[in-house]
């Protein structure tokens, strides 16, 4: 039980490095960008209000995006075996 604990307070717990950046996870950067959505603000403007830099944020940003699904992607389709008597080869 205590290696569960211990494991998750791991995961989302903000981190300083030796050089005093802040390590976030990917939860926090999910949580960020979210409100970084919600804001109305540009890029650079919530970045100095966070506190984040910009080149960092931007590649959260494009992590997050990537693992998003994505409205209006091709999606194959195959026709179900023994289907072909529905469609007329004619012209």
């Amino acid at each position: 039980m205590a290696v569960v604990f211990l494991s998750l307070y791991k995961e989302e717990a903000m981190r300083v490095t030796a050089n005093g950046h802040m390590r976030r996870s990917a939860a926090e950067w999910r949580g960020i960008i979210e409100r970084y959505r919600q804001s109305g603000m540009g890029i650079n403007e919530f970045c100095a209000q966070e506190g984040i830099r910009v080149g960092t944020f931007e590649l959260w940003y494009r992590r997050t995006c990537s693992a998003e699904p994505r409205r209006g992607q091709f999606v194959e389709v195959k026709p179900l075996s023994g289907s072909s008597q529905w469609f007329s080869h004619s012209a």
